[in-house]
């Protein structure tokens, strides 16, 4: 009789197995894939946030996570690559990193991070960096990115990319390939503008980029203006 119920009850057990066996492996993986995400960020960014800071050297309420590879041996640059337009004033925070391409030659790996006060707080448009810029990036015209952030939610911000041949005494004094690619961000940030560009060169670019997409998906902003909410993904205190 004992036989004869294990008998019954150990099909029923098998199939129980398999539907479960089912569901664990959807969540097996949703848990690799999940994981495989946050390994993005863990591998290639610091896990402390870089805060931008004013001229008086008060965060202005705009945080990312930089790359790794900016680290001690990193050059620190407090003059901006472009431009500011009229009259604007601001702070300027940039790394320079060398790093080794496939042939193993020396270029420069660059974020430079620029927080400039608005004229006029209160204006109701806000500073247009794009077109100020027109003249110093002929045909670049801004596009909608969109990147990952660690929580899952999707960062959403406008960019300015642009290939561009350094002059060769430029090149050389500031120890940068002729050939770099250039990506712009302007973000409004309540009574500020930050400016963040990364230089990468041509050559290292899809080895560099994972690092750079990590950096802007950990994008927080908590000083939005009002009525204009921070960019999707974005943490606004």
């Amino acid at each position: 009789m004992i036989r004869h119920s294990l008998s019954l009850a150990l099909p029923l057990l098998l199939l129980a197995g398999c539907d479960l066996g089912g569901q664990y492996d959807k969540k097996f993986q949703g848990a690799l894939q999940n994981s495989a995400k946050q390994a993005v960020f863990a591998d290639n960014l610091h896990t402390v946030y870089t805060e931008v800071m004013d001229s008086a050297k008060q965060p202005v309420g705009v945080k990312l996570r930089l790359p790794k590879l900016f680290d001690g041996s990193s050059k620190v640059m407090t003059q901006s690559m472009i431009p500011l337009p009229g009259n604007m004033q601001g702070s300027t925070y940039g790394l320079v990193k060398q790093v080794d391409d496939p042939n193993g030659k020396k270029l420069a790996y660059t974020v430079v991070i620029t927080a400039m006060p608005k004229p006029d707080p209160k204006a109701a448009a806000p500073v247009d960096l794009s077109k100020a810029l027109a003249t110093f990036l002929p045909g670049a015209k801004p596009e909608d990115v969109s990147f990952n952030s660690p929580s899952g939610q999707s960062v959403n911000l406008k960019r300015v990319r642009t290939d561009m041949a350094l002059p060769d005494a430029v090149a050389k004094a500031a120890k940068m390939s002729g050939e770099m690619r250039m990506d712009l961000y302007q973000i409004d940030a309540g009574s500020n503008m930050v400016m963040i560009v990364w230089m990468t060169p041509k050559s290292m670019a899809a080895t560099l980029d994972p690092a750079h997409e990590a950096s802007m998906g950990t994008l927080e902003i908590s000083a939005a203006p009002a009525g204009n909410p921070p960019p999707a993904g974005a943490k606004a205190g």
